[in-house]
This record gives structure tokens, C-alpha cells and sequence, in this order.
């Protein structure tokens, strides 16, 4: 009798730590130009400015969103969830011609089966700026 409610323990522990499950979301903004770069970004819910002015500088990296929980995104998630627009801003004067408000112009890295986490990166070039 001990071992059979013992074993019904240990199958029940088992199975309701291996069923947790979550979605972690980073969002990571890499300046490899040689501008400096300044980003508004605005929440779709409120329509004010979310948090402060990033102020990417040249050859830098910047994660300004790390979020999640347990079963935070349903479906896969988008690098743009949260974002209504991004205002962007170069001191020099200049444009940045990429896209920020495109999906393509993201990538993203998946790791993970139960707890998944993903990571979304958009790189600034030389080559993006006019």
C-alpha cells in the first residue's frame, strides 16, 4: 500500500512539473552603424510613449523588452506585439530607411518546448541609413 501511494506521488509530481509551460519575449534593438539612433516607442493599448526615448548609440546593443509567464503568447508570437510605432530619430539629420514596423525586418530565435523563449532582433546597418 505505501509503495502504490508512493508511486502515485511520484507519477503525479512528475506530470504536473513536466505539463508547466510558459513564453518568454525579448526584444533586442543592435546599432551597427556609426550614428547614433534615437527610438520612441508607443504602446497600441494607450497611445502614449512606452517607458523613455532609447538612445541606441553607434556599435551597440540595446534589449529594451524582456516579457512573458506562464502561457503569455497563445500563438506564436509577433517581434511587434506591444508596439504600436516607433518614432525614429538621428541627430546627424539622416534617415533610416529600413522598415522597423515590418516583421521581415526581424528575426527571431526560438528555443524551448514547454517554457519557449524567443528573441527578436533588429539590426541597424550603415547601409540603412541615408
Amino acid at each position: 500500500m505505501f509503495r502504490t501511494v508512493l508511486f502515485l506521488l511520484a507519477t503525479t509530481t512528475l506530470v504536473f512539473s513536466s505539463c508547466e509551460g510558459g513564453t518568454e519575449l525579448t526584444k533586442t534593438f543592435k546599432n551597427q552603424s556609426e550614428e547614433e539612433i534615437r527610438l520612441v516607442l508607443f504602446n497600441p493599448v494607450w497611445g502614449r510613449p512606452q517607458g523613455d526615448t532609447l538612445t541606441l548609440l553607434p556599435m551597440s546593443d540595446m534589449q529594451y523588452y524582456a516579457g512573458g509567464g506562464e502561457r503569455r503568447f497563445f500563438d506564436y508570437p509577433d517581434c511587434l506585439d506591444e508596439i504600436d510605432r516607433i518614432q525614429v530619430t538621428l541627430p546627424s539629420g539622416k534617415k533610416l530607411k529600413k522598415d522597423i514596423m515590418d516583421p521581415a525586418n526581424w528575426t527571431m530565435e526560438s528555443t524551448g518546448k514547454n517554457y519557449q523563449v524567443h528573441h527578436c532582433v533588429f539590426v541597424i546597418t550603415g547601409a540603412d541609413i541615408e
